[in-house]
């Protein structure tokens, strides 16, 4: 009897998101495990740019995944879909979703249904809270929970907050996985040319890696590059988008921030560009209010960057104190940036070896499905564990 087979929904594909990344991530993992899959995709509208909306593009995001979903229906009627198969959603906040357990009660086809949780109504500072959409949203969240054979988390954080909501009453504990977010350190490394020499020839960089969205608090950012005016240090604000956009109240000053020379702005880069920038840079910062363990950090670090990060979101799960302020201690993160200022060589000070156990999220994805993979459950740190 030949092996189930994953039946893989991705996100659709933004340039300057992860979206494109973390599609060959999985599919690189699926390769390497074996493991029969057929990857089903929705159909693109406003040319994958994000013209409204924040993560995902507010028109293209539902496009995407009803026209995905309607794909997936299709193939079940024609019998590509059997009993057995996984199918495997990377972000369950995947629009028509209720048409697969819908279908799985009529026709008694017993496929599986599991899903990524990247966010939720469950996060004060979720989108999807600060817009408003919780009165309803959290429901339909509630009845996805329920329906599917399995959600996957990326942080314990998450994992509580979706607790303390309530998204997991009356619902089978087995259900619930904490596997990590997924990346790819190695991928990311040779995409950027990275080499271990790079560590020596850092230069004074500090980088704001976020979308310019309210929750990522660029306010701060703002304040402690101010204070550093007088060091020489270049503050660089990064996008992947050529033009400024965000929910920002901070946005409009960006420009009087720039021309007083505080920061410098860095729009439009290329992942690639992007990369280049990170390999040259001693520290990454952020301030977020919202992300979860985050892409951002994870592709900094990799790169040689060493994290000054708040206490508020999934960080300290896998870095220790020494990297960590307290959220909106503006004298707490101008102490530790300064630190890492005064240092003499970087090659000791590399948070790398804290992430690389998130290489293998997409494994421990795959072992809940119930495929034979060897894999380590996540190692979560304790706070503090130091």
């Amino acid at each position: 009897m030949s092996e189930p087979k994953v039946i893989y929904l991705p996100i659709e594909g933004y340039e300057e998101r992860y979206t494109n990344q973390l599609d060959d991530w999985i599919v690189e993992r699926l390769k390497k495990n074996h493991i029969p899959y057929l990857r089903v995709c929705g159909k693109a509208i406003n040319e994958n740019k994000i013209s409204t909306g924040q993560v995902l593009d507010g028109y293209g995001r539902p496009y995407y995944c009803l026209t995905q979903m309607a794909a997936v229906v299709h193939l079940m009627k024609m019998g590509d879909i059997k009993p057995g198969d996984n199918i495997f959603m990377t972000d369950i906040w995947t629009f028509g979703l209720e048409a697969l357990p819908y279908i799985k009660t009529i026709t008694k086809n017993k496929i599986n249904i599991y899903g990524f949780n990247c966010a939720g109504t469950f996060e004060e500072k979720d989108f999807l809270n600060l817009t408003g959409m919780t009165p309803w949203a959290k429901h339909i969240e509630r009845g996805w929970f329920k329906a599917v054979d399995g959600v996957f988390f990326a942080s314990m954080k998450l994992m509580n907050m979706a607790h303390s909501s309530h998204m997991f009453d009356y619902l089978d504990a087995n259900k619930i996985h904490l596997t990590g977010l997924a990346t790819n350190t190695k991928y990311i490394r040779k995409l950027a040319g990275y080499k271990s020499s790079d560590m020596n020839h850092k230069e004074n960089i500090i980088i704001f890696p976020h979308r310019l969205d309210a929750e990522k608090r660029l306010d701060i950012f703002l304040k402690v590059a101010q204070w550093f005016h007088y060091r020489g240090w270049r503050f660089i604000i990064t996008s992947g988008r050529k033009s400024l956009y965000g929910t920002s109240p901070m946005l409009k000053d960006l420009l009087d921030y720039q021309k007083k020379g505080y920061i410098e702005l860095k729009l439009g880069l290329s992942k690639e560009s992007y990369y280049k920038l990170l390999r040259k840079s001693k520290i990454i910062f952020s301030s977020a209010e919202q992300d979860t363990v985050g892409n951002a950090m994870l592709e900094a670090i990799s790169l040689g960057c060493i994290p000054v990060v708040t206490d508020n979101v999934s960080y300290q799960e896998y870095l220790p104190k020494e990297f960590i302020y307290e959220h909106g201690n503006i004298r707490q993160a101008i102490c530790k940036i300064t630190k890492y200022m005064e240092l003499q060589s970087y090659n000791k000070y590399g948070a790398y070896g804290y992430i690389k156990k998130y290489d293998r999220s997409i494994d421990r994805m795959l072992k809940a499905m119930g495929y034979d993979i060897k894999v380590d459950r996540l190692n979560i740190r304790p706070v503090w564990e130091d």
